[in-house]
């Protein structure tokens, strides 16, 4: 009874994070995003993280409450076990089609979530063995009062769960949390910043400027990125945004003088996407990267040549872009810039890959709010 107690109160602490996550927080997605595969931001972002309005965690944060109501407040042991293995069934059962989601489909997967996969398929193991159909010990006189007041509990705590952690209705906030989002945006200062020889897409009178300070080795980047990409498809985002792309470096010593290639450092990837733009190349070259799993500076450099039309002239690659480099790193000190993603949308910064549905609120806002 008490492994069962601890593993359930484990479990709602569980979905009382990924209900934190749900509703935005940097803070635990990026503790939970390390790469391409373990990434809880890509899992919080897809389809599957919400059954119609209703966030999956709020879910999950129901099922462990109910259970820990049902055993403090049931007095027989018997129907506490029944009633174990019959929801330990079902948990099992949902977490192995959200396990082979993640594996198929969304092609990542969530720490946090896992964790609770992992409980739901021991604890049905460890009370498999008191399955049966026969359920009237759960719904006798004494069995159903337990079972109705665990229910009332565990929907109202569920309830203020959800309005004290702003999980979305919609994936990505509720009202007040996409009002909060536009409060930070509006009470944020304003930062200028140089935009010559920084490639760019989008419309050519824009009401919306995204500028992002990108790793070619950032996940989160690579998320942020995507995310952009697919809004930008819609013509009317198109023509209302512009989005900016910085090579943020992970090496802030680069010298032509003491460049080479056989010990390139990361110094080599951002002088090729340097060049990449000096050859109006970089938007296909960058797509081409991040498409690209498990990259590597060797795997770069074959994009770079595929791409160019020319042979590269590596011998003069670091001199023929170091002014470039330098005046990104002279940028990136002027405005603290010290993590990846770091996007100003309209001059104000946020850092992170911030869910894209919650971006998008804010580009409605600006859109239809602000003129440029």
């Amino acid at each position: 009874m008490k492994l069962l107690f601890i593993l359930a109160l484990t479990g709602a602490v569980l979905s009382f994070i990924l209900l934190l996550i749900d509703a935005g927080n940097q803070t635990l997605l990026n503790t939970c995003s390390a790469n391409d595969v373990i990434n809880c931001a890509k899992v919080a972002q897809s389809k599957w993280s919400h059954i119609g309005p209703v966030p999956v965690a709020l879910l999950g944060f129901f099922f462990y409450l109910f259970i820990l109501f049902y055993i403090v407040l049931s007095d027989n042991k018997e129907a506490i076990y029944l009633a174990a293995s019959w929801l330990f069934l079902l948990g099992s059962l949902m977490s192995v089609f959200l396990f082979l989601v993640s594996w198929f489909d969304i092609k990542a997967f969530c720490l946090y979530c896992s964790a609770t996969y992992l409980i739901n398929w021991v604890l049905f193991f460890l009370f498999s063995k008191y399955f049966k159909f026969n359920l009237s010990k759960i719904f006798n006189k004494s069995g159903l009062k337990a079972l109705v007041f665990a229910l009332v509990l565990s929907i109202g705590l569920s309830g203020v769960a959800l309005w004290a952690t702003g999980s979305s209705s919609s994936s990505a906030g509720t009202t007040s949390q996409k009002d909060g989002f536009i409060v930070e945006y509006q009470q944020l200062p304003e930062n200028r910043i140089n935009k010559i020889w920084t490639p760019f897409y989008g419309g050519q009178n824009p009401k919306v400027e995204i500028i992002t300070y990108s790793s070619f080795f950032c996940s989160h980047c690579k998320i942020f990125s995507e995310d952009l990409e697919k809004l930008m498809s819609d013509p009317k985002y198109f023509e209302n945004i512009r989005v900016y792309y910085k090579i943020y470096s992970s090496s802030k010593s680069c010298d032509p003088n003491t460049f080479t290639l056989a010990n390139p450092s990361p110094c080599i990837i951002s002088y090729l996407g340097f060049e990449m733009i000096r050859k109006g190349l970089f938007w296909e070259f960058e797509k081409k990267v991040r498409e690209t799993p498990n990259l590597s500076a060797e795997i770069i450099k074959k994009i770079a040549e595929e791409i160019n039309k020319d042979p590269i002239d590596y011998k003069n690659l670091a001199a023929n872009n170091q002014k470039y480099f330098n005046m990104v790193e002279q940028e990136i000190k002027l405005l603290g810039v010290e993590a990846t993603p770091t996007w100003y949308i309209n001059g104000k910064r946020f850092v992170g890959a911030y869910p894209m549905p919650q971006v998008k609120q804010l580009i409605d806002y600006i859109i239809e709010n602000e003129k440029k």
